[in-house]
């Protein structure tokens, strides 16, 4: 079989499906591996790790698409990919049916065979249950916060964007409030120290 990486040209995206380690385990097991130049430089893989890996680079998606059986990325497919599809191609990424119909007929179309990564976890996405933890936990550490901070725990979003070290700013009226992780861990500190304390040594 032919496996084609894409690049995700989806704006915001800058994960990538399948990193050089698994390109190695699909190279490893006789496939050839064709991968767009660029496919894992925004999630830090450059594209010498995926030739060492076994992987042929190659320039555009349209390569991949009129070589690969098997083509692969992370997003769904945007209208320029529409007319790359082909009759018994195999394509797995993330597809979201429900909200893309004009994508959906396109795959019916085309006669490929379409997998919805998004549906082809055992549990569900590992994002879904990461990211609800994580955001409930920051959740309540922000509520904590902003009530220490202001007496009421009001805040809003800040509107405008600014360049932080991870997190956000909130606005208490026309008071910006700093939530970058760093100053929402240091103003916690002490309580978090003494709940960890509390877990780890309490008999």
């Amino acid at each position: 079989m032919v496996f084609g990486l894409l690049k995700d040209i989806k704006n915001g995206e800058y994960r990538t499906i399948a990193p050089p380690n698994e390109i190695a385990s699909i190279a490893a097991d006789g496939h050839t591996v064709l991968v767009q130049k660029g496919a894992g430089e925004k999630a830090g893989f450059e594209d010498a790790e995926y030739v060492k890996a076994g992987a042929r680079l190659v320039d555009t998606m349209e390569e991949i698409y009129a070589q690969a059986d098997f083509v692969t990325k992370v997003k769904e497919l945007e209208p320029c990919e529409f007319p790359l599809l082909r009759e018994g191609q195999i394509i797995f990424t993330c597809i979201h049916p429900a909200a893309h119909p004009q994508e959906v007929q396109a795959i019916l179309d085309s006669k490929c065979i379409a997998f919805t990564a998004e549906d082809c976890h055992r549990y569900g996405s590992p994002n879904c249950e990461a990211a609800g933890k994580v955001g409930a936990l920051l959740g309540k550490v922000v509520n904590s916060t902003a009530a220490m901070v202001t007496g009421t725990g009001l805040l809003t979003l800040a509107q405008e964007t600014r360049k932080m070290r991870g997190g956000f700013v909130m606005l208490d009226n026309d008071v910006e409030i700093n939530c970058t992780f760093e100053t929402l861990v240091r103003l916690q500190r002490e309580k978090l120290e003494n709940q960890a304390a509390e877990l780890l040594f309490e008999n």
